[in-house]
């Protein structure tokens, strides 16, 4: 996004260009870490529930994990893997009708 464009109209503003550059930069620089933070936290989150459900109600976890995704044909892969998964820990996998 640094081509030139966007510091020219902070002059409208009132802001200078080194300024508006030194902003940028620092908005840039979080914009590589914060964002992967703040979701690695909420996975963090959830990773001790949803392992709970997989592992005590496995079969419900499972189904409910492949009925989120059937939805989306572009998820094929990812739904073989679910199926693999599926099988793997034992729970009996009928295709949908």
């Amino acid at each position: 996004m640094r081509d030139g464009r966007v510091y020219p109209r902070c002059g409208r503003s009132g802001v200078n260009e080194s300024t508006a550059r030194e902003i940028f930069d620092l908005i840039n620089h979080f914009g590589g870490y914060g964002f992967t933070k703040s979701h690695s936290a909420a996975y963090a989150i959830l990773r001790l529930p949803t392992a709970y459900l997989k592992a005590h109600y496995t079969a419900e976890f499972m189904a409910a994990l492949l009925s989120s995704e059937i939805e989306d044909g572009n998820k094929r892969d990812i739904m073989v893997q679910h199926i693999e998964d599926t099988r793997r820990l034992g729970v009996e996998y009928a295709h949908p009708t």
